[in-house]
């Protein structure tokens, strides 16, 4: 018989359910935090297998593995200090109660133990108190991962402006509009302060548009565009409405401010990213705390680190050679180790003595640990990509800046100058196309029934040439036939 002697049934005969095995995980934070930290993480469960030190180790080598989606997933849910300080007195608590246990492991297995004992949110927080500059890792990280979606939104927005601008002031159906209306006005306005006009104002289009005739019905813009289609413009004419309307509204959705204040936002991300840098590799990098813990640095900081960057230390600078020097180190000792005969069965043999080499050689000569040789490639792998991009993105933004931006704000202040407006007043472009984008509306209007009455003229006028043909058809017939009438009557 089974031995039931460890349970004790049930009053309804059953035995109770076995303790599970699983051991219940300890939860630090608030419920509902741990719940999102939870659900952003299970993203990256495939990548990093909950391994959160090679998350944040994939953040800081600017990994191509993470992108900007993932990136912006990772940065809300970054634990806030109180609860990264949180976890990590718990967790020298524990360690330090395991450690005096009848048991006395050694202090990393003592930390091995309690962090298995962490959910999935506080483990996350206790890799991220383990980076003390994880926040300018992802800061970084994120302005790499978007800069060229961001400066293919000014090169799209520039180009939108520019495209509006030049669109008005190549215009000669508009420039023939606008000339016409000139004189139209001068004639109305003649022996009074408004005559003898030399240009027209923004701001009298609109009032154009709403002035009548003496009919109450036809507009100035009416009898102008009716007037330029019977001298034989309307190619002209319909080229405003087919091309002008479509640009002029899209640039007024574009604010000329904006993509200013987006160039010089992308040349803050390059500062930042350059002070990422040089507290890494070069001014600073060995004594990092000029800011808090995990916390960004001001702009005026950021902008004299920019401006005036201090030179590398001779100590960072052989530090950085003694990096290459150790990875080369590492890869040659590699491969010898690898170098495997025909056999197949040598190659743990040439480990191994080239592990004995390392053993008997003296410091000096000695191959560094792996985990250094890790570390120092991971080193070399970040700072390579960071050169790499901040050569880019000057690049790109020298470019951006002379070929999309700065003629926009040309284009944009000859626009203000067609209109009589003060060309310092460009930012405000805006409000010129949402008038112009009016009188394009209304322009359309008079030239579409302008066309249409265009079209009854002249069919009334076939009609009336077709009547004159059949009458003088008739009278041609009836002479005709009066005149036969009459020799036939004659002896």
């Amino acid at each position: 018989d089974d031995d039931h002697s460890g349970l004790s049934p049930t009053p309804g005969g059953r035995a109770p359910r076995r303790p599970s095995g699983k051991p219940k995980l300890v939860a630090l934070l608030d419920k509902k935090r741990t719940q999102n930290m939870t659900i952003a993480l299970s993203k990256f469960k495939r990548q990093f297998r909950n391994k959160f030190d090679e998350l944040w180790a994939a953040v800081a080598e600017l990994s191509t593995a993470l992108d900007a989606e993932a990136l912006e997933r990772l940065k809300d849910v970054v634990p806030s200090e109180e609860e990264r300080r949180t976890v990590t007195e718990w967790l020298d608590a524990r360690v330090a109660a395991l450690q005096t246990s009848s048991e006395n492991p050694t202090k990393q297995a003592a930390v091995l133990a309690a962090e298995a004992q962490l959910g999935l949110a506080e483990r996350f927080t206790l890799a991220t108190a383990r980076d003390a500059r994880h926040a300018q890792h992802l800061d970084a990280a994120l302005h790499v991962a978007t800069f060229d979606a961001r400066v293919d939104e000014v090169v799209k927005a520039a180009e939108g402006v520019s495209a509006g601008a030049n669109g008005v002031l190549d215009s000669r159906g508009l420039a023939l509009t606008l000339q016409r209306i000139l004189a139209v006005g001068n004639v109305m306005n003649a022996g009074t302060r408004r005559g003898g006009a030399h240009g027209i104002r923004l701001g009298s289009l609109l009032a154009i548009v709403k002035t009548k005739g003496r009919d109450k019905k036809t507009t100035v813009l009416d009898y102008v565009v009716g007037g330029l289609m019977k001298r034989g413009h309307t190619e002209a004419l319909d080229a405003v409405c087919a091309t002008l309307p479509e640009c002029v509204t899209k640039a007024a959705k574009i604010s000329v401010a904006e993509v200013e204040r987006n160039l010089g936002e992308l040349k803050i991300a390059v500062a930042r990213v350059t002070r990422v840098r040089d507290q890494t590799f070069g001014p600073g990098a060995a004594k990092f705390g000029g800011t808090r813990r995990g916390g960004s640095a001001s702009s005026d900081e950021r902008d004299a680190s920019s401006q005036n960057p201090a030179p590398p230390k001779p100590s960072e600078a052989q530090a950085s050679d003694a990096d290459d020097a150790k990875i080369a180190a590492y890869e040659t000792a590699l491969m010898a180790a690898n170098d495997r005969s025909a056999g197949g069965g040598r190659g743990y043999g040439n480990a191994k003595r080239a592990a004995a080499k390392h053993s008997s050689a003296t410091p000096s000569q000695k191959t560094p640990p792996v985990a250094d040789l890790a570390k120092a490639a991971a080193r070399g792998r970040r700072k390579a990509r960071l050169e790499t991009f901040l050569a880019s993105a000057k690049a790109r933004i020298a470019w951006l800046e002379g070929s999309h931006v700065r003629p926009m704000v040309e284009d944009a202040q000859t626009l203000c100058e067609y209109f009589g407006e003060d060309p310092s007043t460009y930012k405000n472009l805006g409000s010129v196309f949402e008038t112009l984008d009016a009188f394009l509306q209304a322009f359309a209007t008079s030239y579409k029934a302008a066309v249409r009455r265009s079209q009854t003229e002249k069919k009334l006028e076939a009609r009336r040439r077709q009547s004159a043909a059949v009458l003088e058809k008739r009278m041609s017939a009836s002479v005709e036939a009066r005149a036969a009438t009459g020799a036939a009557g004659s002896p």
